[in-house]
């Protein structure tokens, strides 16, 4: 097996949003982390242009676009690490969480903290299954991304698997 050079940021870039729909297959690390970062950095300056202009509601329509441009990639890189994407389910939930404020029961707040805690915990398991090596073989999920045949030319590799 001949391990492939990691995906730059462009190209990291070009194939997510190429395949920005697509959650069969497999995601490489490299892929995934470049457009998880590419994601948080367009958060982070809707963040500061909803605090200029005011308008909260930027940056919640921001997360939820970012959140499903990130949804296909983190659903293909759980499948090259053998996990289910059903994991970004689980996760999805944390996104919508409500947030406590002073007119929240007491009751709804510990709930809501308790939520939290376990959805944390969820969140660094998945985190771990993201930074994980993919297989080098193929899985249920479909050939590796990062790992070619000695056999198999890397040009044909490209064009079939990405």
């Amino acid at each position: 097996m001949t391990q492939l050079p990691s995906l730059s940021f462009p190209e990291a870039l070009k194939l997510a949003f190429n395949k920005l729909i697509v959650i069969k297959g497999r995601s490489r690390r490299s892929e995934f982390w470049w457009f998880f970062l590419f994601g948080f950095f367009i958060n982070l300056v809707n963040l500061g242009v909803s605090k200029i202009a005011g308008f909260p509601i930027i940056l919640e329509i921001s997360e939820f676009i970012v959140n499903l441009m990130i949804a296909p990639v983190g659903i293909r890189r759980l499948h090259d690490t053998g996990h289910s994407g059903l994991w970004y389910l689980v996760i999805l939930p944390i996104v919508l969480m409500p947030d406590p404020n002073e007119n929240t029961p007491v009751v709804l707040t510990i709930l809501i903290a308790i939520y939290a805690l376990v959805a944390i915990c969820i969140l660094i398991v998945v985190f771990v299954f993201w930074a994980k090596d993919g297989s080098q073989e193929d899985n249920k999920y479909g050939p590796s991304p990062k790992y070619v045949s000695d056999q198999e030319p890397a040009g044909e590799f490209e064009s079939n698997r990405n």
